[in-house]
């Protein structure tokens, strides 16, 4: 019985895809499609996997998909960087291309299929800060008093007091509002909510709890209604 659950084991890893160690003769397109994604892709949300084909299909691919891994250099890694930096891309998409890049020649280095990363030693360009427009003070009253309904206020009043990202603002619900406090356990995407991930630790080792105070304005506002008036979630 051992050996036979031995070979079925084997015969399932035999019947996957193969590579040899590094024999250079995988190219990088064929190793992230075939290896690096159905390894580390199975932990990437709907949003992320979108965004990271995005940045694979229009930024890393039309360089590397065709070279062999072991024929990548530091400079071909360091001028694709280059190239959107000097388009005026965010300094996020390109953070991201060198990420997905830097993560996949690891990957390709843990199995030994590649003798060292060339992209880790690689850096994001200078890149000037863009604009960022910030509404005046006297708009807010202006804008306050041209909203109808709680919803409408309490939404205008909780992005205007506890910075939330706008998935995180949308993604609210009335499990999330304690009278003084949100808890932050959802985002909005595609008109649907998702778990939020939680990926920062405190020096104790344990997650920080997403709590953000909510403001007293917007706390009557969420009140005032009772509950009887409330829908699932007070965002549209």
């Amino acid at each position: 019985m051992p050996r036979r659950y031995w070979a079925r084991s084997q015969a399932a890893i035999d019947g996957g895809p193969v590579t040899r160690a590094a024999d250079g003769t995988i190219t990088f397109g064929n190793w992230v499609k075939n290896f690096y994604i159905p390894m580390r892709g199975a932990n990437w949300r709907d949003a992320t996997r979108r965004t990271n084909l995005d940045y694979l299909n229009s930024h890393v691919y039309p360089i590397l998909e065709h070279v062999a891994l072991k024929d990548i250099t530091k400079f071909q890694v360091q001028m694709l960087l280059n190239r959107p930096a000097a388009e005026e891309y965010s300094y996020t998409v390109v953070y991201h291309v060198r990420d997905l890049i830097k993560a996949a020649l690891a990957e390709a280095l843990d199995q030994e299929v590649l003798e060292r990363n060339v992209a880790r030693k690689t850096v994001i360009p200078e890149m000037e800060e863009s604009d960022k427009p910030v509404l005046p003070v006297e708009m807010y009253a202006k804008l306050l008093a041209g909203l109808d309904g709680i919803r409408d206020r309490a939404i205008f009043l909780i992005a205007c007091f506890c910075a939330l990202r706008p998935s995180e603002l949308f993604g609210l619900t009335w499990g999330c509002y304690a009278g003084n406090v949100f808890t932050i356990v959802n985002t909005a995407w595609r008109g649907r909510l998702q778990r939020k991930k939680i990926k920062r630790k405190n020096r104790y080792g344990r997650t920080n709890t997403g709590l953000l105070r909510s403001p007293k304005p917007c706390a009557r506002r969420l009140t005032c209604g009772g509950r009887s008036a409330r829908t699932r979630t007070p965002m549209p």
